[in-house]
């Protein structure tokens, strides 16, 4: 509805083109909002819609039954979750509506670790995740390596990343500088899982993984000193690697090599029941050959293969 205004003979023209401004004015700010209202309500649908097809693919990618459906679905996944960590304030969102994919974050909130396990077919797995710094810059971690020959011995950076689902990241103080210590899983294959302790670092932004800072021994020959631990077992067994905080070392099963009891399986790596560890010393991972003294006559071979947790997966999060 226009006003009209009648300007009396004795009225002020300045205080009548006052009058307008501010009309005018009221109309634009008026406007501005429910512009911004209505944009806000349709970027509010827009994120509610994202959330829920990612909760839905990610659902889909981890159990379907069929491999074409988990591939397919995890094609969109990554599809829509590149394009959600892309979005202003994203680092600071909370994603645990997806439940299926582990995010870590080190203490002081700087950088975001995703990773999540898709099963192909024929027992085959592929990785995926991204590093997501605070300042919004994302690293693409690309699973490329196929041989694990040499993977203790390398630093890989994100584009040759080897592929493993992070389930915990630790951080120590080594020469005032942070040290991050990952732990990771992987399916592998039929008969061999992996777990996996890696040293992320940080070079001028960039991310990388692995360092020589595991020591066994003391000659310092390349056989001695490694870039990461790498696990490979039985995927029958039940192999547990962490940071014990009460020892104050990295702490595995000890491994040993045995005929594995799959049909067509071959030599294979078992625990004996006993553990060793990894203790920080002047910046090096320093091998502890025993800490408890039970040792099995027999591999022990428990089920299910991950860890105590009966109905749980890598995570801790219980299975559907």
């Amino acid at each position: 509805m226009l006003h009209k205004w009648i300007v009396p003979s004795n009225f002020s023209l300045g205080l009548y083109v006052l009058q307008l401004t501010i009309v005018i004015t009221m109309s634009k700010y008026l406007l501005t909002l429910f512009c911004a209202l209505l944009t806000n309500v349709c970027l509010s649908q827009e994120s509610s819609d994202r959330y829920r097809d990612l909760s839905f693919y990610c659902d889909v990618m981890i159990n379907a039954d069929d491999a074409k459906h988990r591939i397919y679905a995890q094609e969109k996944f990554n599809e829509l979750f590149t394009d959600e960590l892309k979005t202003d304030s994203s680092f600071y969102k909370d994603y645990g509506f997806l439940k299926w994919i582990p995010i870590l974050e080190n203490d002081d909130k700087s950088f975001r670790i995703y990773s999540w396990e898709l099963k192909l077919d024929n027992d085959q797995y592929n990785h995926f995740g991204f590093i997501q710094m605070a300042d919004g810059t994302i690293f693409k971690l690309e699973n490329t390596l196929s041989e694990l020959e040499d993977i203790s011995y390398d630093i890989i950076s994100p584009e040759d990343w080897y592929g493993a689902m992070y389930y915990k990241l630790e951080e120590f103080e080594v020469n005032r500088k942070k040290q991050y210590v990952l732990f990771g899983y992987s399916s592998f294959s039929k008969f061999n899982k992996l777990k996996i302790a890696d040293i992320l670092s940080f070079n001028e932004g960039i991310p990388s993984f692995g360092q020589e800072v595991f020591k066994i021994g003391n000659d310092g020959t390349r056989g001695d000193v490694k870039t990461r631990l790498v696990l490979n077992y039985s995927s029958d067994a039940n192999v547990s690697l962490n940071y014990n905080p009460g020892l104050k070392m990295i702490v595995h099963d000890h491994l040993i090599a045995r005929m594995g009891r799959l049909p067509g399986q071959g030599p294979t790596q078992l625990p004996d029941g006993s553990y060793v560890g990894w203790k920080l010393k002047d910046g090096m991972w320093n091998y502890v050959e025993k800490i408890y003294d039970q040792v099995s006559k027999e591999a022990p071979r428990p089920n299910p293969i991950l860890d105590k947790r009966k109905g749980s997966s890598i995570t801790g999060k219980k299975n559907k």
